[in-house]
């Protein structure tokens, strides 16, 4: 009974932070895009500075990582909570992704475990040939990249004053960290 309810608080939980961030998405939306047109792709890419963008289209890749990586590890071990997971990163993928399209910037190539990023490819071909090794390492390094991700979520947070980049990196730190608590139990069940 316990882990059904567990799971079920986990489940609610998802359906909160996806349905403020679908509710953040249409809110800025309405009034969002209207004032970027009026002021330009130019004038926004400038109020966010380059550091910031490039910053938010990494990010955007760390969490395809982290997504594809909860899916292959979802198909090796048939663990719920990588399945469920993964599907939750996609949901944080299209809100930075969200972000970054006013400012002109397409989403790169969106194949499963391929990466522009040489250090990423690097980082998912590891952490995929660390968790097939067992459960356990599974585990832990789905651990690992939801730390990775909370700290370079708060790095980004720390060098822009934008309200709406704010908004949606707080509610995708909140998400991360819902997400590795919930993984962290199964440390303790394997």
């Amino acid at each position: 009974m316990n882990g059904l309810f567990a799971k079920n608080k986990m489940m609610n939980n998802r359906k909160i932070i996806c349905a403020l961030v679908l509710f953040w998405l249409a809110t800025i939306t309405s009034g969002g895009t209207c004032m970027a047109a009026e002021k330009g792709h130019a004038e926004k890419n400038a109020a966010l500075g380059a550091d910031t963008l490039d910053a938010l289209r990494y990010i955007r890749e760390e969490v395809r990582l982290a997504r594809d990586l909860y899916g292959a590890l979802s198909d090796i071990w048939g663990l719920d909570v990588f399945g469920n997971t993964a599907k939750s990163k996609q949901s944080f993928m299209n809100a930075v992704s969200f972000l970054l399209k006013p400012y002109g910037f397409d989403d790169p190539t969106d194949d499963t475990g391929k990466f522009v990023d040489s250090d990423l490819q690097e980082l998912y071909s590891y952490l995929i040939d660390q968790g097939k090794v067992s459960r356990n390492n599974a585990i832990d390094v789905t651990i690992l990249i939801e730390q990775t991700v909370i700290a370079d979520l708060n790095d980004v947070f720390l060098q822009t004053n934008e309200k709406d980049v704010h908004k949606v990196l707080t509610l995708l730190m909140e998400g991360s960290e819902n997400h590795l608590h919930e993984i962290s139990r199964y440390l303790v069940m394997y």
